[in-house]
């Protein structure tokens, strides 16, 4: 569909083909004043800055972050409906900031943004995209980026569980008031809205169990195949 962004208004900057989850592919993300356009082959989404939550998650293949950005309304693709996106990274993925964002809007990203640590073999204007991406995502929404909580770690010493839900397997990451399944199909709920927890046993498999919960207002979410 055609872009709505205005276009006099000033771009402030733009990653190009970043890994998009849902929607699926491979997107330029393009930053302006007003909201986030996102720039595919075949579509463009528009996200306005009034996006509620955005979640950080280090996937267990220790090659990957993500991140979730839930977004008000949805995007439509066709009949279907995004809540979220999830935007993947490399972890060694890396931006020449001096050509990707203008000087003075980076600098106030940065300061308010995400405490970055900067690999030593980087030149001045690299930083690696994904610390790029979370900070100016946290600067132009005002809202915090949230991580995992620690209180909650498995023995490989991650901070999510495998498991499947309905037909795809992924992972459960546990925050201090919330939770997320990603990739897909990416689910997120609040936890104030937890109203009962079930462990099941698998009926055919010994070696792992199912974890259901219900939440006010919503039907009850099984999570399969986590292991025990």
């Amino acid at each position: 569909r055609k872009s709505n962004v205005d276009s006099a208004a000033v771009m402030l900057g733009q990653f190009t083909d970043i890994s998009l989850v849902m929607p699926r592919g491979k997107h330029d993300l393009q930053f302006f004043p007003e909201m986030l356009q996102i720039r595919g082959k075949s579509q463009t989404y528009l996200v306005k800055w009034s996006s509620k939550k955005i979640l950080q998650v280090d996937l267990p293949d220790k090659k990957h972050k993500m991140l979730a950005v839930g977004v008000a309304p949805p995007l439509r693709n066709g009949n279907i409906e995004y809540n979220m996106i999830g935007i993947k990274f490399e972890i060694r993925a890396v931006s020449d900031i001096s050509v990707c964002v203008p000087k003075d809007a980076w600098d106030t990203a940065q300061r308010n943004g995400l405490e970055k640590s900067r690999p030593a073999e980087l030149n001045d204007d690299e930083v690696p995209t994904f610390e790029a991406v979370a900070c100016l995502l946290k600067e132009m929404s005002g809202q915090n980026v949230f991580k995992p909580t620690s209180r909650f770690q498995v023995p490989d010493g991650t901070s999510s569980v495998s498991c499947s839900l309905i037909t795809d397997t992924g992972h459960l990451f546990f925050f201090q008031k919330q939770l997320l399944f990603v990739p897909k199909p990416m689910f997120w709920r609040p936890l104030n809205r937890l109203e009962a927890v079930e462990f099941k046993d698998a009926l055919m498999r010994k070696n792992t169990f199912e974890l259901v919960l219900t939440f006010a207002g919503d039907r009850a979410v099984e999570f399969k195949q986590i292991p025990k």
